[in-house]
């Protein structure tokens, strides 16, 4: 399973998000992908009672229902910096939904998500306000743009 879903957010609703993660929360070093490469990025965990949690939690409902049929596990922000490389993982027995939250979007600068499908990379471009909803199980991994930060806010369900 892999849906993408675009303009979940307006263009300002999605520049407001962008600035409440950005310049009012404070991110640790690195998220660690798999116990044999190095932490890469940085992370901002968010609560499940919090406002923004609320405000993810209901987009997703929006677009996907099914979502109401499993359980909560993490939501988080992840930030990368320009020119990080992050590493091919999976989530395991997760749906996990993406949502891009960076103010806008250049192909030149890259930052897609690179899915391995089928042998084959496919990557998903970080379009300002989109969701995507996949099966955590598919290997995944961000890009980084070459200019700016690439901010994503990730939420987790065990299936």
């Amino acid at each position: 399973m892999l849906n993408v879903y675009d303009s979940v957010f307006t263009a300002e609703e999605n520049l407001d998000l962008n600035k409440r993660i950005l310049y009012v929360k404070r991110f640790s070093y690195g998220e660690v992908d798999n116990i044999d490469t190095p932490p890469t990025g940085m992370v901002l965990e968010l609560s499940q009672t919090g406002e923004l949690f609320n405000i993810f939690y209901s987009k997703i409902i929006e677009h996907y229902d099914a979502i109401k049929e499993t359980t909560f596990q993490r939501c988080y922000v992840n930030l990368f910096l320009p020119n990080e490389n992050p590493y091919f993982h999976n989530d395991g027995p997760v749906i996990t939904c993406l949502f891009y939250i960076n103010p806008e979007y250049n192909i030149n600068e890259g930052g897609e998500t690179q899915f391995l499908i089928d042998d084959n990379i496919v990557g998903i471009k970080a379009k300002p306000g989109r969701l995507v909803i996949f099966d955590g199980k598919i290997p995944h991994r961000a890009t980084s743009f070459r200019s700016n930060p690439r901010i994503t806010v990730a939420l987790k369900f065990y299936k």
